[in-house]
């Protein structure tokens, strides 16, 4: 499951709160991401956190550029777990200039295509060419 179809699911099932994962009732976007991808919160020897980063690990990578101007350095060096963070503590929750939906639009523009849909795009191309000649 895409974490941005991850976070629009789980926001349905778990109540908005800020500077945690949550409980599965509670919890940031991570939370109710995790929520609807299925995540336990109560592995013994888990926290949340690693399962989040082992079903999402692309978010680990440095190379993201902050979508907001709290950092007055904006370099494209910045983790998309911190981001989503916080995008969703800072702005979405506390100050309220950025919508949750905003959010799950940021994270589905920097977000890998699944494997599926990765076969899917080249059956089109090869199908597209194909029907080309």
């Amino acid at each position: 499951m895409r974490l941005s179809d991850a976070i629009a699911t789980g926001r349905v099932i778990v109540m908005p709160a800020r500077q945690m994962y949550g409980n599965g009732v509670r919890g940031c976007a991570l939370g109710m991401a995790a929520k609807a991808a299925g995540l336990s919160f109560t592995v013994p020897g888990h926290p949340i956190s690693e399962l989040i980063s082992k079903e999402w690990p692309w978010m680990a990578m440095p190379r993201y550029l902050p979508p907001c101007d709290c950092r007055p350095d904006r370099r494209p060096d910045s983790d998309a777990h911190s981001l989503i963070t916080h995008i969703f503590d800072a702005h979405v929750y506390h100050f309220g200039d950025w919508t949750l939906d905003q959010l799950i639009d940021w994270v589905r523009s920097v977000e890998p295509a699944e494997p599926d849909e990765v076969a899917v795009e080249a059956t089109e191309v090869k199908e597209a060419v194909y029907a080309a000649q």
